[in-house]
């Protein structure tokens, strides 16, 4: 059986790190959007979310992400990705969404 999302966080400087792990579709995604709200709510405004473990990503996945660089956008806010694996950055490319956000290949480039 496949893993549904799996979501942890941790601080690296002043960056709020967001390691997604599993998949992020229609059935994850409502949760983790909550989750990222959650964490923009309080008072973070530095993301990097660390998509090395994330195997798929739907639509729905994917506005998770425009939800969250909207909200960080409105507030001066950033949001950096990192670690999309091939047929996730394929997903990025398609979608247009590697235009709209900063990808890092590494945690540690985006983190500097």
């Amino acid at each position: 059986k496949e893993i549904e999302m799996d979501l942890q966080v941790e601080k690296n400087g002043i960056f709020q790190v967001i390691k997604f792990a599993g998949r992020l579709d229609t059935t994850s995604s409502e949760e983790t959007k909550m989750k990222i709200e959650e964490i923009i709510a309080s008072g973070e405004k530095q993301l990097v979310i660390d998509c090395s473990q994330l195997d798929y990503i739907s639509s729905t996945g994917l506005r998770v992400f425009l939800s969250a660089l909207k909200k960080l956008n409105n507030s001066d806010g950033s949001l950096r990705i990192t670690g999309l694996q091939e047929n996730i950055k394929q997903i990025f490319d398609i979608s247009g969404f590697t235009k709209l956000f900063q990808i890092y290949p590494d945690l540690d480039s985006a983190v500097k």
